[in-house]
């Protein structure tokens, strides 16, 4: 029956000392070791190896629910990359541990396994590519990877087209090469980039990857003296975890980096809004003016203060009209209009250019220009070109 990570043949105590000859065939590299235990040892073993199996799902299984809300809330091809990259680590720590023969508590058929096992190493290789590529993409630009990271990539989409077509003997010497060859590389543009940018994001990567390779190196070393651990508390569980919290800590630290770019690039385009010469003003719904920059509020000498603003207070209905009808629009659209009015407070006719915009028909972005002394000096022009400057009469031209 099965038993931990591997089976159990209860005796009766009629057979005790009886000699067992035992055979077995492996598919992948294999050591089998045969222990006589007492029943009340053995259930509580096999308790222990259930709680670690808990303990593993119930830790990066957290992290990936966390991760996955967060890729939902933003949108993010990289969050939906590392929550995917998150549950195929929770898969690959459980065959390091031998707790992959359940998933969430339920057991996988015998003859499910096996395939279980080949694509979770397949998806695994091809997701942390996926994943290093997507969270340093704009390190990776800055030192210029160049044509060795794209060798890499490719061989993700190869290994995913191959899987189907491969046997678990020929996917795992494939995989065993192609994994020492990116780790080596993800390894030497960390280091790149820590050099060049000393990215924080960097950091905590390279130390996800430290910990996996030393806990990998651990089980290796241990395995070959007969040890069961050299370093007590780091196995494949805790190791698993400690990848897994580094590289959250690393995505956690890449979405800190540009939640400051984007405060800083909206600082920046909020101060060039209130800088800017030309008026802008945003239109809400209905005629309501629910934002102006201080150059609006100059050009229509009015001063800037809390009492609601319409269109219709400064603009005929037509020109009103026509703007508002950017409200049922649903996708990208823009007009160019010029009027003439009657500024308040002031008594004076003024020409204004707007130019009116929207994306979905929510809001209307505009911007307003004061081209009276334009306008003024092209019906000057005019006039003179028909008229005698001096007397004012029609010249030849005029008549």
């Amino acid at each position: 029956r099965r038993s931990r990570a591997g089976f159990s043949l209860p005796l009766l105590p009629a057979v005790e000392g009886t000699d067992l000859l035992c055979r077995a065939t492996y598919r992948g590299p294999a050591k089998m070791a045969a222990e006589l235990w007492q029943p009340r040892a053995l259930a509580q073993a096999q308790v222990a190896y259930q709680k670690a199996g808990v303990m593993l799902e119930a830790g990066i299984g957290v992290l990936a629910i966390f991760m996955l809300l967060t890729a939902m809330v933003n949108r993010s091809a990289l969050y939906w990359t590392f929550t995917g990259w998150l549950l195929l680590n929770m898969r690959m720590a459980g065959l390091s541990a031998g707790t992959d023969l359940e998933l969430l508590g339920y057991p996988i058929a015998p003859g499910w396994m096996i395939l279980s096992r080949q694509w979770t190493l397949c998806m695994y290789y091809a997701m942390t590519i996926g994943l290093f590529s997507a969270l340093f993409k704009g390190e990776l630009d800055e030192v210029k990877a160049g044509w060795p990271l794209t060798v890499h990539q490719v061989s993700a989409v190869a290994i995913i087209i191959a899987c189907p077509f491969l046997t678990y003997e020929q996917t795992l010497p494939l995989l065993w090469g192609a994994t020492f060859s990116v780790v080596a590389l993800m390894l030497f543009y960390l280091t790149k980039i820590l050099r060049h940018t000393h990215s924080r994001v960097a950091g905590w990567y390279a130390a996800s990857i430290a910990v996996t390779l030393v806990a990998s190196m651990n089980e290796v070393v241990a395995a070959a003296t007969g040890q069961r651990s050299l370093m007590a508390g780091l196995n494949s569980v805790t190791a698993a975890i400690a990848s897994a919290l580094l590289a959250s800590a690393a995505v956690a630290e890449h979405m800190r980096y540009h939640r400051l770019q984007n405060q800083r690039a909206q600082k920046l385009l909020e101060d060039a809004y209130q800088d800017s010469p030309v008026g802008l003003f945003t239109i809400g719904p209905g005629q309501s003016i629910i934002k102006a920059n201080p150059a609006f509020h100059a050009m229509l000498r009015r001063t800037a203060q809390a009492e609601p603003m319409g269109l219709l207070d400064f603009f005929d209905e037509a020109l009103v009209a026509q703007v508002l009808a950017l409200h049922g629009a649903r996708h990208s659209t823009s007009l160019d209009l010029q009027t003439q009015t009657l500024l308040p407070r002031a008594g004076v006719q003024s020409w204004f250019a707007i130019k009116a915009s929207t994306v979905d028909g929510s809001t209307i972005e505009c911007s307003l220009q004061d081209i009276t002394d334009r306008v003024l000096a092209t019906q000057r022009l005019e006039y003179l070109a028909s008229h005698d400057p001096l007397t004012g009469c029609l010249n030849l031209r005029g008549l």
